[in-house]
């Protein structure tokens, strides 16, 4: 996606932060990760989903972030 530098300040930190692999990396590896979050909420949000179902698809969702310990590395990286 590309931005008019002249827009804002904001734009131009935010394009150079891009050009750091280092800020690609973390941000795929927490893709990689975290994904099943956002799969899961679609999944939860179709029609007809039960109660059951919800509750078993949450219970899916922390057992893949426990496992591997990814919670904790992500939340020491602040």
């Amino acid at each position: 996606m590309e931005f008019n530098e002249n827009d804002a300040l904001s734009i131009q930190k935010v394009q150079d932060l891009f050009q750091d692999n280092s800020i690609k990396n973390e941000l795929a590896v927490i893709l990689a990760y975290f994904q099943c979050i956002t799969e899961t909420i679609l999944q939860i949000e179709k029609s007809g989903t039960n109660l059951r179902e919800t509750i078993s698809l949450v219970k899916n969702v922390e057992i893949r972030l426990s496992e591997g310990g990814i919670g904790i590395e992500f939340a020491n990286l602040n």
